[in-house]
C-alpha cells in the first residue's frame, strides 16, 4: 500500500512585542575623537578602551575618527566590563589627507583633526595663532587677514 504523502506545515515565527524597542532605549551611539598617533589596529585591543569602558554596554554603536582625519571607524561592543572593553570593528574607511590652503612664507592653514580643527600656524616656531576654524577657506581667509594686518 503506498504512502500518503507528509505535507510540512510552512514553518512561522513570530517576535513577541515586548522584544521591540525604540533604538534610544536598547543601545548608544557614540562618536569618539581617536587621540593623535592611533591606528585602527589600535582599536582592536581591550586596553584602548579601558577609561571608557565603564559608558559601554554590549551592543552599543561606536564611531571612532582619527585626529588627523584620514580614517573613520565603526565597531560594535562585543562585551565589556568597568576597565575594559571588546570591540567588533565592522568598517575602516580611509578618507586620505585633507587638502591645506595656500600657504604664506609666514604662516599655514592646516587640520589638525576634529578637536582643533583647521589652525593658523607660524612656521618659523610652529606656533598655533589660530584654532577652531571651521573651514580650510575660513581658515585662508583668517590667515591672509592677519598677514595684512601685521605687515
Amino acid at each position: 500500500m503506498p504512502r500518503a504523502a507528509v505535507v510540512e506545515k510552512p514553518r512561522s515565527v513570530q517576535c513577541q512585542p515586548g522584544r521591540m524597542k525604540l533604538a534610544s532605549h536598547a543601545y548608544n551611539s557614540w562618536s569618539i575623537n581617536a587621540p593623535e598617533g592611533v591606528i585602527t589596529d589600535d582599536l582592536d585591543k581591550a586596553d584602548f578602551w579601558s577609561l571608557l569602558a565603564q559608558k559601554l554596554r554590549p551592543f552599543d554603536e561606536i564611531r571612532i575618527v582619527a585626529d588627523d582625519s584620514t580614517w573613520v571607524a565603526y565597531g560594535i561592543v562585543k562585551s565589556c566590563s568597568r576597565n575594559w572593553a571588546e570591540i567588533k570593528v565592522k568598517n575602516v574607511i580611509e578618507l586620505g589627507k585633507p587638502a591645506d590652503p595656500s600657504v604664506s612664507n609666514l604662516h599655514k592653514a592646516e587640520w589638525k583633526g576634529p578637536e582643533r580643527r583647521w589652525c593658523v600656524i607660524r612656521i618659523k616656531d610652529g606656533a598655533i595663532l589660530q584654532d577652531q576654524i571651521e573651514t580650510a577657506i575660513q581658515a585662508n581667509q583668517w590667515l591672509i587677514e592677519f598677514e595684512s594686518k601685521v605687515k
